[in-house]
């Protein structure tokens, strides 16, 4: 069944042109509001899913309308929410790159965790790639390991995510912890927020042989964020 209709107005005692009504296409909406909403992406990247699904509707709303010409209007309506959906994930897109690029210190080797995990075939020796970085200035992201004092600290711990508390520490791995000592006057207080760390790495070789409960990784901190 047809979702236009025609109506014939009378004018004058005669029966005027047909006037044709067409619906504009539900997924050209959808398109405008996830544009509109795609604002979010600038707060959690994450959330780049947003403008995809304004994409993603738009031009379905393109398509339908393109096979139901006769029934169905809003083509300009999804052309723009897509232009929207991209413009906001583009920008937000970028906006990340620019933050993950320019945020490392001038002079520092970024790492990860996962730099620090040891090889498979080899679990007790410290991979050759991070053996190298000994001594050498690195920034590392993480989050501040809870302890009792919140204030002027002079060193912390280091984890990969916000998951790990004082009740399953116990199950974290040695290379899941980075102790950071921190350099000169240097002090900072702890939060639940990210942390960045900048300094130079120290490696325990035998604690590194040990899976759980050791401290092998050390950053002398000369600076955190």
């Amino acid at each position: 069944m047809s979702n236009a209709s025609t109506i014939r107005i009378p004018a004058g005692g005669e029966t005027a042109a047909p006037i044709r009504y067409r619906a504009v296409a539900p997924a050209a909406v959808l398109s405008v509001v996830f544009g509109a909403a795609s604002i979010v992406v600038f707060f959690h990247w994450l959330a780049v899913v947003v403008p995809i699904c304004g994409l993603v509707f738009g031009w379905r709303a393109l398509k339908q309308v393109e096979r139901s010409v006769q029934e169905l209007t809003g083509a300009n309506l999804a052309l723009g929410g897509m232009a929207l959906s991209a413009g906001m994930g583009l920008l937000g897109g970028g906006l990340y790159l620019w933050t993950g690029r320019y945020e490392v210190p001038i002079g520092y080797k970024v790492i990860t965790f996962d730099d620090l995990l040891p090889d498979e075939k080899k679990p007790l020796e410290v991979p050759p790639a991070l053996d190298k970085l000994e001594g050498e200035r690195v920034f590392i992201r993480g989050f501040m390991f809870p302890g009792r004092q919140v204030a002027n600290l002079k060193e912390f711990i280091l984890v990969p995510s916000l998951g790990h508390c004082n009740f399953c520490s116990k199950q974290l791995k040695s290379t899941e912890m980075v102790q950071v000592v921190m350099g000169g006057d240097l002090r900072t207080q702890y939060t639940t927020k990210m942390t960045r760390v900048g300094g130079r790495l120290k490696i325990d070789r035998e604690a590194y042989k040990i899976p759980y409960g050791s401290l092998p990784i050390t950053i002398e901190c000369d600076y955190v964020k």
